[in-house]
């Protein structure tokens, strides 16, 4: 079968590709350049590819032109502006780009005949969010605060309207919460944020310590979403999902770092503030519907995806090529050999 991702060059997207390129499937992508030494650079990506288009979700004409060369079988749109600082900084180009680029995705998916299903990815963060403590369900209220938000809210909508009354291809929304793991290099995010302060010796800058958030491993994230694109394929009708840890695994900032504390044997000096922004304090994903319908289950706990973050960084700095520990996690969580 034959895989298109969007935003395929991104922390996410890396692993996705070479998550299906192991499972034997060939993948296509469309994205802007990746930074400079990130993972899909250092790792090699491109070589696990039958092609890898180089392009701006808003360019209609050229995403449309690459999915016709393509005639892909299934569609995983992940491309997005996903900082909550940046959407502060650049809220028209975020709408642009989780918006507009959501609407060029499905406007041109539309004419693809070989296309079984589809995905689109949008975040925990679309739901209105009352601090009540209570694990979100695919039913519940959608709002949007800040422009990040706002704006992924508007394409699960947009999505929605869309895969009831326009297209016929079979049309998923996926809901994830918190993904870590080996390779993300992007600013304020916490474990990002904890390698290089361990990698450079600094001061670590945790912000709203006491926040919870449903934190999970990133192939466990993509595990759902490949499910998903099948079973989309395969019912022929469209559905919602949400793709969180279990609930023992919803923890604070705070908690996270103690955990990691623990692995290295040491403390992390690090400046506690709050953040300058609002955020939801607390998020937490019901996953039951994923669980039920797509036989989905995270096969990591939270300690286990901080353990297995924490070994890509160390066997980088072993100088293990990043190709080599991708794929070695990569086999040892499809043989379910997690440890």
């Amino acid at each position: 079968m034959h895989f298109y991702i969007t935003g395929h060059t991104g922390f996410k997207g890396t692993w996705l590709v070479a998550l299906l390129a192991n499972k034997g499937h060939k993948v296509s992508g469309y994205a802007l350049n990746p930074t400079p030494k990130s993972i899909f650079e250092i790792a090699d990506v491109t070589s696990m590819m039958e092609n890898d288009f180089r392009g701006d979700i808003l360019d209609l004409n050229y995403l449309e032109s690459t999915l016709k060369k393509t005639n892909p079988d299934f569609v995983i749109h992940l491309a997005a502006q996903s900082m909550v600082l940046d959407s502060l900084n650049q809220p028209h180009a975020t709408f642009l780009t989780n918006v507009t680029g959501t609407l060029n995705v499905l406007e041109v998916t539309n004419k693809i005949p070989s296309i079984k299903s589809q995905l689109i990815v949008t975040t925990d963060k679309v739901y209105k969010n009352n601090e009540k403590k209570i694990a979100f369900q695919e039913t519940d209220e959608l709002s949007g605060h800040e422009p990040y938000s706002a704006s992924k809210a508007m394409a699960d909508i947009l999505t929605h309207s869309w895969s009831n009354y326009v297209t016929k291809i079979p049309t998923g929304i996926a809901r994830a919460g918190n993904v870590i793991g080996g390779g993300d290099s992007a600013s304020n995010r916490l474990f990002p944020d904890i390698i290089r302060t361990l990698e450079q010796n600094n001061k670590l800058i945790l912000r709203s310590p006491h926040s919870t958030r449903p934190w999970q491993h990133v192939l466990d994230c993509l595990e759902g979403y490949y499910l998903a694109t099948l079973y989309l394929a395969k019912t022929q009708k469209n559905s919602i999902w949400n793709f969180g840890p279990n609930q023992a695994d919803v923890k604070s900032v705070r908690e996270v770092l103690d955990i990691v504390e623990k692995f290295i044997g040491n403390k992390i000096e690090c400046q506690e503030i709050q953040n300058e922004i609002y955020e939801s304090k607390y998020l937490s994903l019901n996953s039951d519907k994923a669980q039920s319908e797509l036989n989905w289950q995270p096969r990591l706990t939270l300690e286990q995806s901080i353990k297995w973050t924490l070994e890509w960084h160390s066997s980088i700095r072993n100088s293990i090529k990043p190709v080599d520990i991708l794929r070695n996690q990569i086999d040892s969580f499809e043989r379910n050999e997690i440890n």
